[in-house]
């Protein structure tokens, strides 16, 4: 299971990654390294608009995605992980609300 959350958190980085550079973002280090939250709230600057419940789960999962605990289990403390189903959702439902242009 712990695979499945590191994949979902690098498609979490790369999504406001790719919204921040379309969007002519001046401070890489907002995107630039596992820190989900505040790539987010970079995001969020520039007009992105994310549930509670999405804004919510990136908080959440930011402290295990910097401190590479998916990919290090011995790294992990005591956690409550939602189901990998609602997981899913919720980074899916993020990645829809990424909208940027497409590059020519």
């Amino acid at each position: 299971m712990l695979p499945v959350f590191l994949l979902l958190g690098f498609a979490l980085e790369n999504a406001f990654a790719s919204f921040l550079i379309a969007k002519n973002h001046g401070n890489p280090a907002d995107y630039k390294g596992h820190d989900l939250k505040r790539a987010m709230e970079a995001s969020q600057k520039h007009g992105l608009a994310l549930s509670k419940e999405a804004s919510q789960f990136v908080e959440d999962q930011t402290p295990m995605q910097k401190n590479f605990a998916f990919r290090y289990p011995e790294k992990l403390e005591e956690v409550s992980l939602p189901e990998v189903k609602e997981a899913y959702r919720l980074v899916r439902s993020i990645m829809m609300d990424v909208d940027t242009p497409s590059f020519a």
